[in-house]
């Protein structure tokens, strides 16, 4: 039926086994099979030491800055579960010819950590984005890694934000970088 998002609606099996589990209410865990919401309240009690497994929270938190896009969202999680489509996972997959980078200059396997920074490549385009952040990014293990680049690069945006809002006046500012970023403004 079109009643509901298709994620929302129950395989067909699905009504026979929640029918015969309230026919027995000796069966405690009826209430946490049928229910999505208790199921999300005994997660959120339960709590969880980091809000992703197996990255700590302070380097999630520092990652995934609020006003962040979507996408840049995506693209944090990604990278840090190692799950981006670089050519050495795709390789593994079946899904490209060479687990080897694609730059005649360069040769190595390409993973996630050569696409941002081994890579010759990944140089000058960070290079370039030296350029356009206006700053030189020191190469330390705190502001190099990918928090600390986007850390920056959503410092830059603010303060940019805070100039053109002395400039142009709050409403004006906003106006004008709606859309073309997707900051979350409103």
């Amino acid at each position: 039926s079109n009643a509901g998002p298709r994620a929302e609606q129950l395989p067909w099996h699905f009504g026979h086994a929640a029918k015969w589990l309230r026919a027995h209410p000796e069966v405690e865990v009826a209430r946490v099979g049928l229910d999505h919401r208790h199921l999300y309240e005994e997660v959120r009690q339960a709590g969880s030491l980091a809000p992703v497994v197996g990255i700590p929270a302070v380097v999630w938190e520092g990652v995934q800055a609020r006003g962040l896009d979507n996408r840049l969202k995506d693209l944090n999680w990604l990278s840090l579960h190692k799950c981006l489509p670089v050519r050495s996972i795709m390789y593994r997959h079946g899904l490209a010819r060479s687990p080897t980078c694609p730059r005649t200059s360069c040769g190595g396997e390409e993973t996630v950590r050569h696409v941002f920074w081994d890579c010759a490549f990944a140089g000058v385009v960070w290079a370039r984005a030296r350029v356009l952040l206006g700053r030189n990014m020191v190469k330390t293990g705190r502001d190099w890694g990918v928090e600390g680049v986007v850390r920056r690069v959503e410092g830059d945006l603010r303060g940019r934000m805070k100039r053109e809002e002395r400039k142009w006046g709050q409403h004006a500012a906003r106006e004008r970088w709606k859309g073309g970023l997707g900051l979350g403004l409103s």
